[in-house]
C-alpha cells in the first residue's frame, strides 16, 4: 500500500474537504445576510488598520490551490511588500474573494490570472486589479453584471448576488468595482484610504 491509501491519510483528506465545504457554506450564509443589509441600506463599515498587501495575498493563496487544479497560471504582483490601510476586513475579504474566485471560475483550463495591487501617484487610492484570460461576456451581459440575481445570464451555478454585493461594499469604502472592456480585460476595485 502507498501512503496515499492509508486510512489516516484518507481521514485527513475527508476532514479537509469537510472543512472547505463548511467554510464555503458559512461564506454563502454570510453573503446572503450581507446582501440583505445592503439591499435595505443597513450595512455599516467596521474599519480597522491592516496590511492590505498581506490581506490580499492570503486570499490569493487560498484560491491558488483551486487555480492549480485547472492548471491556471495565477500571479500576484503588489506595488510594495506591505502597506497599512484602514478598511473593513470582512467586507474587503468578500470583495476580493468574489472577484478572484470569479476569475478562477471563468478562466479556462491552462489559462492565466494576474492580480496586481497598485497605488496611484497621489498615494490616495489603492487599486486591486484582476486580469484573466477568460472569454469575457457580451455587452448585453455586461450591462447587468452588477445587478442582483444574475443567475443564469452570467452566473454559472452561483446565486447571482456576489458582484452586486461586492460593488455595494466597495461603495461603502468610497470606492468602486468596474469591468473594463479592452485588450486587457480586467476587473478593478478602488478603495480610498
Amino acid at each position: 500500500l502507498t501512503q496515499a491509501n492509508t486510512p489516516q491519510t484518507t481521514q485527513k483528506a475527508a476532514i479537509k474537504s469537510a472543512k472547505r465545504g463548511t467554510n464555503r457554506m458559512l461564506r454563502l450564509v454570510n453573503e446572503l445576510m450581507e446582501f440583505r443589509k445592503l439591499s435595505v441600506g443597513g450595512s455599516r463599515l467596521a474599519v480597522q488598520k491592516g496590511d492590505i498587501i498581506s490581506f490580499v495575498r492570503n486570499i490569493y493563496q487560498d484560491l491558488w490551490t483551486i487555480s492549480k487544479r485547472k492548471e491556471i497560471d495565477m500571479t500576484f504582483t503588489p506595488f510594495a511588500k506591505d502597506f497599512q490601510l484602514t478598511f473593513d476586513h470582512a467586507k474587503v475579504e468578500t470583495i476580493v474573494f468574489n472577484i478572484i474566485s470569479n476569475a478562477v471560475k471563468y478562466t479556462p483550463q491552462k489559462g492565466h490570472i494576474t492580480i496586481k495591487i497598485q497605488l496611484d501617484e497621489q498615494n490616495e487610492n489603492i487599486y486591486i486589479i484582476v486580469e484573466d484570460s477568460g472569454n469575457g461576456i457580451s455587452e448585453e451581459q455586461e450591462k447587468e453584471l452588477f445587478h442582483p440575481f444574475m443567475h443564469g445570464l452570467v452566473s454559472q451555478g452561483g446565486m447571482g448576488i456576489g458582484l452586486y454585493s461586492a460593488k455595494e461594499m466597495a461603495k461603502l469604502h468610497h470606492g468602486d468595482i468596474t469591468k473594463l472592456r479592452s485588450e486587457e480585460r480586467r476587473v478593478g476595485k478602488e478603495c480610498r484610504s
